[in-house]
């Protein structure tokens, strides 16, 4: 039975991430970048909102191997969903593969931010950051 949480305080969040072992040893299967963008028949672009300062945002879905947690299966998927991502940075290098989580922090709540930062390997190389207005996380 899949369990999905949607926190929704600074510390419902914060409990999420410690209920997941902050994502300890988890492995990056699948990551996308989604904006909500649809083409007419005529091929022009439209943009789904009415303020042009959304244009920026975008979801960002990441699909976990975890099974770390206590109550984690052996081959437990975790699907992480940053709803209205305002900000982010990704990256990797010939030094560690972002894939590798050894752990994610909850750095905060910034006006209506969650701040989020994902690091690699035990070096804590930092693969990615983000700012989102919204947490879900689904154990598939």
């Amino acid at each position: 039975m899949m369990k999905i949480h949607k926190p929704k305080s600074a510390d419902e969040v914060k409990n999420t991430i410690s209920y997941l072992y902050d994502c300890h040893d988890g492995s990056i299967r699948k990551i996308c970048f989604i904006k909500e963008r649809e083409v007419e028949q005529n091929g022009s672009l439209v943009y789904p909102f009415a303020d042009i300062r959304d244009f920026i945002n975008c979801d960002v879905e990441m699909e976990l191997l975890l099974n770390c947690y206590p109550t984690a299966k052996k081959d437990q998927i975790v699907l992480l969903k940053f709803i209205k991502t305002r900000s982010f940075t990704f990256m990797q290098t010939e030094e560690f593969d972002y894939s590798d989580i050894y752990e994610l922090k909850f750095e905060g709540k910034k006006g209506t931010s969650l701040l989020f930062c994902f690091y690699a390997t035990k070096k804590m190389f930092k693969a990615l950051s983000l700012s989102c207005e919204k947490l879900i996380c689904e154990e598939l």
